[in-house]
């Protein structure tokens, strides 16, 4: 009889045993995924302060990154909460953050900010006004703000000053980013500037400081130079 109660009691045990190193398994954190966000010039790394082709001095570099949503195979397997990260260039640390999001082969994000956050008031942290990305209740959140000079501007000296903004239609300057890239530790996520500049109405535009047709022009043409990839 004590041979046939163990030999009934063994499997049950080797099922619980298996049970619950599944249930350890999924209570284990998600592997961690490290954006690091930055600005480039045709592919190579810049900072505030550097001389960029066509003589043009980068004085000041924000902008926001947000919404970030994580996709396998086309279902979204995980969505960031609080999802606003404003990428200074002055403090290049402002770009490298950590999502705990893994097993993806997609990601999508916002460059700017959405019309909801931009209607809610404003916040703390990243979208703080203190940051000088905030306009007013009426015109919201700046997604995108360059300043610096360039001989090819009207502007006194040569100034320009392109602050991209605007949530409501026709002039909606969130642009939508959603781009293919293997699941990795590293993720690298570079918005391209000097496009946008070689195309920038330096003649009528070099100042933009509200929401119109120009500002949304020039953030399409920055959102459609953003690479991401994997490392």
């Amino acid at each position: 009889m004590q041979r046939n109660e163990r030999e009934l009691t063994l499997p049950a045990m080797n099922y619980l045993f298996a049970l619950l190193f599944c249930m350890s398994v999924s209570l284990l954190p998600a592997q961690a995924a490290h954006i690091h966000a930055y600005a480039t010039c045709h592919g190579n790394k810049i900072e505030t302060g550097d001389t960029l082709p066509g003589g043009i001095a980068l004085h000041t570099a924000r902008f926001y990154l947000s919404d970030f949503i994580f996709i396998n195979q086309g279902k979204e397997i995980f969505r960031e909460k609080n999802s606003y990260h404003l990428v200074d260039l002055e403090f290049p640390e402002s770009g490298d953050w950590t999502i705990h999001s893994s097993g993806f082969d997609e990601i999508s994000f916002l460059l700017g900010t959405d019309s909801l956050t931009n209607v809610s008031g404003v916040y703390g942290g990243d979208l703080d006004p203190v940051k000088g990305m905030y306009w007013t209740w009426n015109s919201g959140y700046i997604n995108v703000k360059l300043e610096g000079f360039s001989p090819h501007s009207k502007g006194r000296n040569g100034a320009f000053g392109l602050h991209l903004g605007g949530y409501m239609p026709p002039f909606q300057t969130d642009y939508r980013v959603q781009s293919g890239v293997a699941s990795s530790e590293h993720i690298h996520i570079e918005l391209d500037v000097c496009p946008m500049f070689e195309q920038a109405d330096w003649n009528n535009h070099f100042n933009v400081m509200s929401p119109s047709a120009e500002a949304a022009r020039l953030t399409e043409l920055l959102g459609k130079s953003i690479r991401v990839y994997a490392e």
